[in-house]
């Protein structure tokens, strides 16, 4: 059990990471505000149930005497496996909503840059015209001032 928290807590550090990336860049979409605020929930109950399963086991571990005879120890033993294998399940499924978080948020991702991109490129668009427009002009004014020149 502490082996799997301890790898997703290192994958939860890199998603971390990529949530302010994301955040930082595309902010100010709807959608992605929402995928970020589902992210960082599950990140709570990630931690939620780390926090419950470390308390757990130190209850149950650390101080079996407290809870009962030794005579009832395998007992106890048992019921906490029991315990550790549905919070596994419950961790697990925790870490699997944290994945879908991470895939949504790729999309998205690649959605807001797409617009950006389509923006950019239609105020490129404009730019180059509006930039022909005026080169026509300053050729056609040109050929003024030289017919003008020439002739005078």
């Amino acid at each position: 059990m502490f082996e799997a928290m301890k790898e997703e807590l290192s994958a939860l550090e890199d998603q971390i990471r990529a949530l302010t990336a994301f955040e930082e860049l595309y902010g100010n979409s709807e959608a992605m505000t929402r995928f970020l605020f589902r992210s960082y929930t599950n990140m709570i109950r990630f931690w939620h149930r780390v926090h419950k399963e470390c308390n757990r086991t130190r209850k149950y571990y650390v101080y079996p005497e407290k809870l009962c005879p030794l005579k009832y120890a395998t007992g106890i033993s048992t019921i906490g496996h029991a315990i550790t294998a549905s919070a596994k399940e419950k961790l697990s499924a925790v870490v699997s909503e944290l994945k879908k978080d991470v895939q949504c948020i790729s999309q998205e991702a690649t959605l807001c840059q797409a617009k950006l991109d389509s923006q950019e490129y239609a105020e490129n668009q404009k730019e180059r015209k509006n930039a022909a427009g005026e080169r026509f002009l300053q050729s056609e004014w040109r050929e003024k001032q030289n017919d003008h020149n020439y002739r005078a």
